[in-house]
C-alpha cells in the first residue's frame, strides 16, 4: 500500500469573479494498493493522425492501476481502451500544459449510458487494457511531448 499526496489548485478570473479550486498548503491523499508506478515519460507523439500506445496490460508489470496522470506540452487526443483491441473506449481530450487525472475503470460498453444499473451494479464499467495517445491535429506545429504516470 502507497499515499499519492497531491497540491494543486486552479484560479480562473473573469469580469464578475474569482473561483478557486484548491489549494497549494493544503494536500489531498489518495492510497494505492500495491504501490507500484508505471512511467512513460518524455514519449514523443508525431505531428500527425498515429496513435502511439503508451500502456497496455501487464506492461511494467501492471495488470492495472487506481490512478493516472497525463501531460503534454501540445494538445493531444488519449484513448482508454477496454478488453485490449475491442472498439470499448473513451476519448479525452488534453490540453498543452495541463496535468490531466483519471481513473481506472470506463463504461465497458460504447452503448451504455448512465441508467441507474450502473451506479447500482457496477457491471457496465470495465478496466482500461490499453492508453493510447495521438495528436488531435496534423497542424505542423510539432510533435508533442507526453507523460504519463499510473498508479496502482
Amino acid at each position: 500500500m502507497a499515499t499519492l499526496t497531491l497540491t494543486h489548485k486552479l484560479t480562473m478570473t473573469d469580469t464578475d469573479s474569482i473561483v478557486e479550486i484548491g489549494s497549494l498548503t493544503t494536500s489531498n491523499s489518495i492510497t494505492v494498493t500495491n504501490g507500484q508506478i508505471f512511467r512513460a515519460e518524455n514519449k514523443t507523439i508525431a505531428d500527425n493522425f498515429t496513435a502511439d500506445i503508451l500502456w497496455t496490460t501487464g506492461e511494467g508489470g501492471m495488470n492495472t492501476f487506481e490512478l493516472g496522470l497525463i501531460k503534454s506540452n501540445v494538445a493531444v487526443v488519449m484513448e482508454l481502451r477496454t478488453d485490449n483491441s475491442t472498439a470499448e473506449f473513451v476519448l479525452l481530450n488534453i490540453p498543452a500544459n495541463v496535468p490531466v487525472y483519471f481513473g481506472a475503470k470506463v463504461g465497458g460498453n460504447t452503448t451504455e449510458s448512465l441508467d441507474g444499473a450502473i451506479l447500482v451494479d457496477g457491471t457496465d464499467f470495465d478496466d482500461v487494457d490499453r492508453i493510447e495517445v495521438q495528436r488531435d491535429v496534423a497542424d505542423v506545429t510539432g510533435d508533442a511531448t507526453v507523460d504519463l504516470y499510473l498508479f496502482n
